[in-house]
């Protein structure tokens, strides 16, 4: 299943108001079921074993929303248990699938705690533009689902010192696992509101073909996103794909 998003303009520029405004949360449960949802039904794991919170560490080393697209570089997943149990140390109930290729991922499982697993990703192994499952099993399945970026940028991170400029180029978009060289860049925005120091970054951000030029104007940190689409039928119809970019201006 690949990550991206097809809809008229109207509900695309509707959507992306919303999105555009979103918090990303440290500490917030990644994929988890909503709030009115009992993990302790049929279909979640037993009572022995329950989730808390599955986090997501990604490129600005916080926890990323799932409803967010992570970078292919993706290396540390934490899940945390509701309450102690002997299966921590069982390193085979816990398996990382594509499902583009089912081929599994593979990973080194620590355990942090009591109530604690730490999952650190082998290199090189994910793909753009594919969804990952999380299957933990406890004699009954509970999945959790995340999604790679399609865009390949020269840059997921950038360093930039106050008032000066740097260009990061949009290398691609991958659709159905193929790169497409016909897209366009459509936005570049601010999705964060706060790191938690009060030191917020604000920068400049414009467009030129493939080039994003990024100028700092206040030191702290920002997360942009960067939505682009590949292509504009008769219709007004696009499909629209996004990518992150952490910047902190020193």
């Amino acid at each position: 299943m690949d990550n991206k998003i097809t809809m008229d303009r109207r509900k695309f520029l509707e959507r992306f108001a919303k999105l555009s405004t979103a918090t990303i949360m440290v500490g917030i449960c990644v994929a988890c079921p909503g709030p009115s949802e009992d993990y302790n039904n049929e279909n979640s794991l037993s009572s022995i074993l329950t989730i808390n919170t599955v986090k997501v560490i990604d490129i600005d080393a916080q926890t990323q929303n799932i409803l967010s697209v992570v970078s292919i570089n993706l290396s540390t997943i934490y899940i945390e248990f509701n309450n102690s149990s002997i299966l921590l140390d069982n390193p085979n109930f816990i398996k990382i699938t594509d499902e583009y290729t089912e081929t599994l991922i593979s990973f080194t499982q620590e355990k942090i705690d009591d109530t604690t697993l730490k999952l650190t990703l082998d290199d090189n192994q994910l793909n753009y533009g594919t969804q990952y499952s999380i299957v933990i099993d406890n004699g009954e399945n509970l999945t959790f689902n995340f999604e790679t970026t399609s865009i390949p940028l020269s840059k997921e991170t950038l360093s930039l010192a106050l008032d000066t400029e740097e260009k990061i180029i949009v290398e691609g978009l991958y659709v159905n696992h193929e790169m497409v060289s016909d897209f366009k860049i459509l936005s570049v925005e601010n999705i964060n509101s706060d790191y938690g120091d009060g030191q917020n970054a604000e920068v400049i951000a414009t467009i030129e073909n493939e080039i994003i030029t990024i100028k700092g104007t206040k030191q702290g940190k920002v997360m942009l996103e960067v939505v682009v689409a590949d292509k504009v039928d008769e219709d007004g119809e696009s499909s629209f794909y996004k990518a992150y970019l952490f910047v902190e201006v020193v």
